[in-house]
């Protein structure tokens, strides 16, 4: 999966990020105190930092995790949990009319010229998304721009489309599935629980 620039050094909007976090509250109401120090031991910690990726949708950053997915090699590239179970989630093929499944497609880029593109987010973030369409569970679909068509940003699943359709770019479904949900928009803010933080820790924190 394309590796943004949110971990190579400069988010989607700018900013200078040696690398941007995740830090996941514990569940507890009480728990909302200061972070813990970095520990080995489960049982001392009170929140786990993961690393934040940066995409698209419709025109804005948007920022997910990703946890698990059915594919060895991108288990191993991404630090996630290899998960052949998730195949269970592909639709049949062919697939029949009126076909509905639980995956959303994420459209990533093959040679990394930009954040990947979703489907999908909830809107908003939490409890109160109204999105029935949204879904963390992804079809990988592979972005390819044709020789001699010189790559631009896109930055919406429209646009995306649009380009395939001009004959600019090739559009290759794959069997890969990946769950990475979407933990944080641009102007929007986080998913309400956690904490977004630039990381190592002294250099700040990206909300509040």
């Amino acid at each position: 999966m394309y590796q943004p620039d949110s971990v190579r050094g400069k988010s989607a909007a700018g900013l200078l990020l040696p690398c941007l976090l995740l830090l996941l509250s514990g569940l507890m109401a009480g728990c909302a105190g200061t972070p813990a120090l970095p520990s080995q031991n489960p049982e001392d910690a009170t929140h786990i930092a993961l690393p934040l990726l940066s995409g698209w949708y419709e025109g804005k950053p948007v920022y997910y995790i990703v946890t698990e997915t059915n594919d060895a090699g991108m288990a191993a590239a991404m630090g996630a949990n290899l998960t052949p179970r998730l195949s269970q989630a592909l639709p049949p093929s062919p697939r029949p009319p009126g076909f509905s499944t639980v995956l959303e497609k994420v459209y990533v880029f093959d040679k990394g010229e930009q954040g990947s593109v979703f489907q999908s987010i909830p809107q908003p973030l939490g409890a109160r998304s109204a999105d029935k369409a949204y879904s963390p569970l992804w079809l990988k679909v592979n972005v390819r721009w044709l020789p001699g068509k010189a790559p631009k940003p896109l930055h919406s699943e429209e646009a995306v489309l649009a380009a395939a359709e001009q004959g600019s770019l090739e559009l290759q479904a794959t069997g890969v599935v990946i769950n990475c949900p979407v933990v944080a928009v641009d102007s929007v803010g986080a998913l309400p629980g956690s904490h977004l933080l630039r990381w190592p820790p002294d250099s700040g924190s990206v909300f509040q």
